[in-house]
């Protein structure tokens, strides 16, 4: 005897079970303050940096000051189960016995025939943090010296310019907790907007320690833009604010970074650079990631990628870093100018 059951769908679920019952089902962490992410897979650092804090809407969302967006239920079991976003309605209704799913015949759940979805590069719009990181800044030493400009020949001048600015500690407010902390090693924010609610929108950069990030921006930031020259013939978009400071260090004038190498642009503002610009090149690690996300945007969009050429140095700041400012500026003149 066939059963007709109520559709699967997100909206069905939350009216059989709360979205704090499928956290708490989820993590085990659930309702017990800060954690170590979840995601940040292969690094060392068991810092608590994540929660799952009750957001403004009343939805539950799980948060890491180490990565950009926020997810809700639904999200998080997409990501920690590697799904897509039936495959996760499909788990939660199965693990948490739901009974949902339209014609029921008691065949096996198609679940095991799911397959893991490739991660694929971001271009919409995540929700932004809640979380507020204030800082308390210091004085720019000869340790920091040593770093920028003894590694990089970033001089301070250029580093502060783009909103980069050293710290001493930084707050973290969530959920009504404050996190305060004052790392010893070398510590600088780098500032991009204050958002409609007068939250400052930045990252936390420790670049010695395995804790490197800590932010509250989404993945579409775009570091560098306001710094940009009005037209120009060439612009080249590569990763990291630290790419991008070595870029300007080689003197190329139209530089800016994505957040990461699986972030991208948002729509209009890709297409008000391209009017801008004659020339769009391409400038991401020369390591699987990058060389895939690199080569898959340049064939989207009809920009040139442009690599480093072998895995000793997989970007500009290791390039410059081993061989120096004049290598890697006839180097990259090479690529871009090349006829």
């Amino acid at each position: 005897m066939f059963e007709i059951k109520p559709k699967l769908t997100k909206e069905n679920i939350l009216n059989r079970v709360r979205d704090s019952e499928i956290f708490n089902f989820y993590c085990p962490h659930f309702n017990k303050g800060f954690f170590p992410g979840e995601f940040r897979i292969g690094e060392s650092d068991n810092h608590p940096s994540a929660n799952i804090f009750l957001g403004r809407d009343g939805r539950w969302r799980y948060s890491d000051f180490g990565e950009a967006g926020t997810y809700d239920c639904f999200a998080y079991v997409q990501r920690k189960f590697n799904l897509g976003f039936k495959e996760a309605l499909d788990k939660i209704n199965m693990d948490m016995n739901l009974g949902l799913g339209g014609l029921n015949n008691n065949s096996p759940s198609s679940y095991s025939n799911f397959h893991p979805i490739k991660p694929k590069l971001s271009t919409s719009t995540t929700s932004l943090s809640e979380t507020i990181i204030k800082v308390k800044k210091r004085q720019y030493e000869s340790r920091d010296k040593d770093y920028w400009y003894g590694k990089y020949y970033i001089p301070q001048k250029l580093f502060e310019y783009h909103n980069n600015f050293a710290i001493k500690t930084y707050w973290i407010f969530n959920n009504k907790e404050t996190y305060p902390i004052s790392p010893k090693d070398i510590t600088y924010t780098q500032n991009y907007y204050k958002d409609s609610t007068g939250i400052y929108r930045r990252k936390i950069y420790r670049p010695l320690s395995d804790y490197k990030w800590t932010s509250n921006i989404t993945g579409l930031v775009v570091q560098g833009i306001k710094h940009l020259p009005k037209y120009g013939d060439i612009l080249i978009i590569t990763k990291s604010m630290k790419d991008l400071l070595v870029l300007k260090v080689l003197d190329f004038k139209a530089v800016i970074a994505t957040n990461n190498e699986t972030s991208w642009i948002p729509d209009k503002v890709r297409l008000d650079l391209e009017s801008r610009f004659k020339n769009i090149f391409i400038n991401f690690d020369n390591d699987a990631t990058g060389l895939e996300m690199g080569n898959y945007i340049a064939s989207q969009y009809g920009y040139t990628p442009i690599f480093t050429e072998d895995y000793d140095y997989k970007d500009p700041s290791d390039m410059i870093e081993k061989y120096g400012i004049k290598y890697c500026k006839e180097f990259f003149e090479e690529l871009i100018y090349a006829e």
